[in-house]
């Protein structure tokens, strides 16, 4: 609050959040939890898309736009910078809000950025009818509407309460565009071998499993 110097921001920007706070408590009211993300990246690419069931997604919609709208009262040309485009397009039941934000500056932070995302970082929100989804990166939109349909080609796929895997070979192949010149040697070993040797078999996997008074977690890491 400290960083918005008009009222009206203000009191858009509180407006805004109290609706996530009403779609937050909707579905907690609803009784289900249920979501998933997932994280792509390698060296020059980056995309992340999550998405979940939410009771009432009108009020994130309507809590992003007052939160837009303080934005604007405070900043007007970095919010047309950001080449906002509401309702941009549709897939199915969902509605797709678009951003693409150009990346400024010369610094390492910068260059580091433009790596992975372009010269710009595209970001999308879809609202479908009790969902929510959001991805940022490179084929934004086109990775978000896969994600959809893979969803919607395994209707009531039987999954546990949680679980997580890693590749660690994704990450060691990303790590070295960025890694220092002192530790790109070593990290650029250990990425061939789990490219070289591992045959797929690098990934690292947790769940959740209920039992009687508690839940049993399991923690796999695979041959490679």
């Amino acid at each position: 609050e400290d960083g918005l110097k008009k009222d009206e921001s203000k009191a858009q920007l509180k407006a805004g959040v109290n609706e996530f706070i009403d779609a937050l408590k909707a579905t907690l009211q609803a009784g289900t939890i249920d979501g998933g993300a997932s994280l792509d990246m390698g060296p020059d690419a980056l995309t992340f898309v999550a998405g979940g069931f939410v009771a009432d997604p009108a009020k994130i919609e309507s809590g992003l736009k007052k939160i837009v709208e303080a934005a604007k009262t405070e900043k007007p040309a970095d919010i047309e910078k950001a080449g906002i485009k509401w309702s941009a397009e549709t897939h199915k039941d969902v509605t797709f809000h678009t951003a693409s934000a150009p990346i400024e500056g010369d610094g390492d932070d910068e260059e580091n950025a433009r790596k992975l995302f372009g010269d710009k970082v595209d970001m999308v929100v879809g609202i479908g009818a009790k969902a929510v989804y959001f991805a940022v990166g490179r084929d934004a939109l086109a990775t978000v509407k896969k994600v959809i349909d893979d969803s919607a080609a395994a209707p009531a796929k039987a999954t546990v309460p949680m679980e997580m895997t890693v590749a660690l070979g994704q990450i060691m192949n990303a790590a070295q565009g960025f890694a220092d010149e002192d530790d790109k040697p070593q990290i650029e070993m250990i990425a061939n071998m789990l490219a070289n040797e591992a045959e797929g078999r690098d990934h690292v996997r947790m769940s959740a499993q209920p039992i009687e008074n508690g839940v049993r977690m399991r923690i796999e890491a695979e041959e490679g």
